[in-house]
């Protein structure tokens, strides 16, 4: 058995897709970099690494200056991510 190594965007990301696999990140809801930062005590640059791999698989969308939003998922599709 190989063991992954993993980075904090790494983390975050995988914490933020189980947010969005349980459903308190829903449709719709804007991920704040600032709020997300504070609440895992980390510093904005691997939330927004994280964002930038959750926006590659499809789960989120950034707007630029306006900030990244869940997108409507299937959850077939989340379950394949993990």
């Amino acid at each position: 058995m190989k063991i992954k190594k993993q980075t904090i965007s790494d983390n975050i990301s995988e914490y933020l897709r189980d947010q969005i696999m349980t459903r308190k990140l829903k449709e719709g809801d804007r991920i704040v970099e600032s709020q997300i930062a504070k609440e895992l005590g980390v510093s904005q640059a691997p939330v927004r690494e994280a964002l930038l791999q959750l926006e590659g698989m499809g789960l989120v969308k950034n707007k630029p200056y306006v900030g990244s939003y869940v997108l409507p998922v299937d959850m077939d599709i989340i379950y394949m991510l993990k």
